[in-house]
């Protein structure tokens, strides 16, 4: 039992130490009070969690009945709620942003309006560029620390995410057991 009172008392020392001021979490009250230079708030942190309660909904909503690409969709949805949740957002959590681009691609591939296609070709777009070494070139000099900072990996999250919520919001449903793809 003391080793996990120990291990409490370290993550809780972190939590409220060094973490919010560390540069490298991309999670979005984070990034927003290192922009701001104040600390994490209470509203921020509500937002972040209502953005992720939308995407939860979003998730649930795409998971049930038939759609193109669901289960890629469901994993990039999911993957990318993670920044709006977990305080320790790393660099590594944003495995996902591969997988989110090809289904934002592949949606606007197949997207019958021109709105949908310049929607989110420019989200697309958008996210590939913030998550990129040429943008980490070009706004922070190749710092990784003052790119992490500036929170782009999280800004190219939401960026994709706001194109698969585009996408699914105006695509329609597939009806269950209907021929049409």
């Amino acid at each position: 039992m003391e080793f996990y009172r120990t291990v409490a008392g370290h993550l809780t020392h972190s939590l409220n130490t060094w973490i919010p001021t560390n540069n490298g979490p991309q999670y979005l009250p984070a990034v927003v009070s290192r922009l701001m230079g104040t600390p994490q708030s209470l509203g921020v942190t509500v937002v972040s969690w209502a953005i992720a309660g939308f995407l939860l909904i979003l998730l649930k909503r795409t998971s049930s009945g038939e759609r193109e690409n669901v289960d890629l969709t469901a994993f990039a949805v999911a993957g990318g709620m993670f920044a709006f949740l977990v305080r320790t957002s790393w660099l590594h959590y944003f495995v996902h942003l591969p997988i989110a681009w090809l289904v934002l691609g592949s949606a606007a591939l197949v997207a019958p309006r021109r709105i949908d296609r310049v929607v989110t070709v420019s989200l697309l777009s958008a996210s590939i560029a913030f998550s990129s070494l040429p943008w980490q070139e070009i706004v922070a000099g190749g710092s990784t620390d003052r790119y992490a900072a500036a929170g782009w990996l999280a800004w190219a999250n939401i960026a994709v995410l706001a194109g698969i919520v585009w996408i699914c919001c105006r695509r329609r449903p597939i009806p269950k057991g209907s021929t049409e793809r």
